[in-house]
């Protein structure tokens, strides 16, 4: 079964699903962040029909894992980590460096479509 890269609106649920696994409870800023924000983002907009979902989850670790870089780096110790917030800036490198270079080339969307012409499937 081939499942193409997630539309815009996919993506939006996807970073929304995400970012509840995160809890919004002050783990990270819910007045600036949102599925909506991230997937308006430039690199998303850039390579939207390259990255799969998996890439799109990727961004919400990779952003947690840098505030936890940072929080470490500023000395706070161990409440220093576990009160840091997800900022945007976070969020924006790890866009950057999750997205710029898309898994999914146009080859690949290519293969599948041939295929599909050629084997007569159907897409649903």
């Amino acid at each position: 079964m081939y499942v193409g890269p997630p539309d815009i609106d996919s993506i939006t649920e996807i970073f929304n699903l995400e970012l509840a696994k995160l809890g919004g409870n002050g783990s990270y800023d819910t007045e600036q962040i949102s599925g909506k924000r991230l997937a308006a983002h430039p690199m998303i907009v850039k390579h939207q029909n390259y990255l799969s979902g998996a890439e799109l989850s990727a961004v919400c670790r990779e952003a947690a894992l840098l505030t936890i870089e940072r929080a470490a780096a500023a000395g706070g110790g161990v409440s220093g980590v576990e009160n840091a917030r997800i900022g945007w800036a976070e969020f924006d490198a790890a866009l950057n460096k999750v997205c710029s270079k898309p898994r999914i080339t146009h080859e690949m969307i290519q293969f599948y479509a041939d295929y599909q012409k050629q084997s007569g499937l159907t897409v649903i």
